[in-house]
């Protein structure tokens, strides 16, 4: 028979499993951020190296990147939020300490009480994303827009 203090010790370390995972996906979105930035700070040297016709590639392909930056913050914000309600779910005595770190549906005979809809798409409601990458759009547009000359990289500038 296990006793209260056993545990008590089997549900630290289950708990500090579900923690290492919660900390690791905590750090992969600065990394995210930081490659869609590098993108950005990048794609200035490239335009004026670029004819015309090919300048509108460039930044399709970097909008789509972009875009998959996005997903990706997203998709990994998800998770997390995911894996915080398995540590307050363990950490209240809903879930029983079986040492399984899949995360669970949202209502399954394993969670009966259910766990709350986080979805893929709640993530652009989290303001380190729709800030972050509001931004990060509007610094493309302004780029481009800044870069529509000549072939040279020149353009005329008029002020009215």
């Amino acid at each position: 028979m296990v006793s209260d203090r056993d545990f008590d010790e089997v549900k630290i370390q289950y708990l500090n499993m579900i923690h290492a995972i919660i900390s690791r996906m905590g750090t992969i979105t600065p990394a995210i951020k930081g490659l869609a930035i590098a993108l950005l700070v990048a794609m200035p040297s490239f335009v004026p190296k670029l004819d015309d016709p090919y300048r509108c590639f460039l930044f399709v392909g970097i909008g789509a990147m972009t875009a998959g930056f996005l997903c990706l913050d997203m998709y990994y914000l998800m998770l997390e939020k995911r894996y915080r309600e398995l540590y307050e779910h363990v950490r209240q005595g809903k879930h029983d300490v079986d040492f399984d770190l899949s995360l669970p549906k949202t209502k399954s005979k394993k969670f009966p009480g259910g766990f709350s809809k986080v979805s893929f798409v709640s993530g652009l409601k989290s303001p380190s994303i729709w800030i972050f990458y509001s931004v990060l759009i509007i610094t493309m547009i302004c780029i481009m827009a800044a870069t529509q000359g000549g072939g040279n990289g020149t353009q005329d500038v008029y002020i009215v």
